[in-house]
């Protein structure tokens, strides 16, 4: 049971070049740090005339390269994650589709509330030019349909999975 993000221990890691962290089943993921440097150039002819504004254009450059390459490591981090995890999906070079989405949706494990609404702790992480095509497959009544015999499902294996927990004083 994963415990609200409030109640979780945190730490500030200062120095080294890799991080640990426990997963639910016990076993111990690593992610290995990576270094992000970009520069900006500025010709000395130019300098006399810089402003507040052109210089805070030259700023802001830099922080949409780093950007980039953050989303660019956050992307890698989280394919190898659901790949050492079992729920990454492949897609290959097919475009992404109604199936697609359900097969992702059904490798993961899903948390209900007592009230039996799904948990909204649920991310699908894909490139943003698919946002498009993801809305329209979300209009789908096939689609609707099946994702919610999907979620009806999970459900059930949710209170199968509940209902064998041992509880401890």
């Amino acid at each position: 049971m994963r415990a609200p993000y409030s109640l979780m221990s945190k730490t500030m890691q200062h120095e080294g070049h890799r991080s640990t962290f426990h997963r639910h089943d016990g076993s111990v993921g690593e992610i290995n740090y990576k270094e992000f440097s970009h520069t900006i150039s500025i010709p000395s002819a130019d300098m006399p005339g810089l402003g507040v504004e052109q210089l805070a254009g030259k700023l802001n450059e830099i922080g949409e390269q780093m950007q980039k390459s953050m989303t660019h490591r956050f992307t890698e981090v989280m394919d190898e994650a659901s790949k050492q995890a079992g729920t990454g999906v492949d897609f290959g070079n097919r475009p992404l589709d109604a199936e697609g989405v359900l097969q992702s949706l059904e490798k993961i494990t899903m948390d209900f509330g007592i009230d039996g609404k799904k948990q909204p702790d649920l991310v699908l992480i894909m490139h943003p030019n698919l946002q498009a095509q993801a809305e329209k497959i979300e209009q789908d009544p096939e689609f609707i349909r099946k994702r919610s015999e999907l979620i009806e499902r999970k459900r059930e294996e949710y209170y199968d999975r509940e209902s064998r927990r041992k509880l401890v004083d």
